[in-house]
């Protein structure tokens, strides 16, 4: 049988039990500030894993696939309506699918030469600091939305992740 318990031990008992409660409840303060931390973490090192591996991908996909079909004039003079639609069945198979929404080809002079959706096709855009290291020779990404100037001559309507490769 339980002690019996006289009034005033019986309100230091009440008076216990909301502290352990008080207690309780600041201590999952701590534990969600470290979930929400974690959360953080993991997302980011998935978000730098997936940069890595489209930059893998981008470097791959010009190498293989684009610079051989390209020629010095292609770049400096332009593309004839004949030689986009060249480019066009060429890359059609190769380049194009789920992995990527937009294919576009840049010269020195920040000029679209070429792209899948034509109204970009001869039209200059201000470099961004990935268009500049790809034309210095290195590849580079980063998340973009669809509303970035040379974007919006067309129908992307999600977060891009744009691959800018050497020429």
């Amino acid at each position: 049988m339980p002690p019996i318990l006289g009034p005033s031990q019986n309100r230091r008992a009440r008076g216990s039990g909301a502290v352990i409660g008080i207690f309780g409840l600041l201590s999952l303060v701590p534990l969600i500030a470290l979930g929400i931390g974690l959360a953080n973490v993991v997302t980011s090192g998935v978000q730098a894993q997936n940069l890595a591996e489209a930059n893998r991908n981008a470097t791959l996909l010009a190498q293989a696939a684009i610079e051989p079909l390209l020629v010095p004039t292609d770049l400096a003079a332009g593309l004839s309506d004949a030689r986009l639609a060249e480019l066009d069945q060429s890359l059609r198979g190769i380049a194009f699918g789920k992995a990527v929404a937009r294919l576009k080809i840049w010269n020195r002079q920040n000029v679209v030469v070429y792209s899948d959706n034509r109204a970009l096709v001869g039209h200059a855009f201000p470099a961004d600091e990935n268009l500049t290291m790809s034309l210095g020779g290195s590849t580079a990404s980063e998340t973009s939305s669809a509303t970035a100037p040379e974007n919006q001559a067309g129908t992307l309507t999600n977060t891009l992740l744009p691959c800018h490769g050497p020429p």
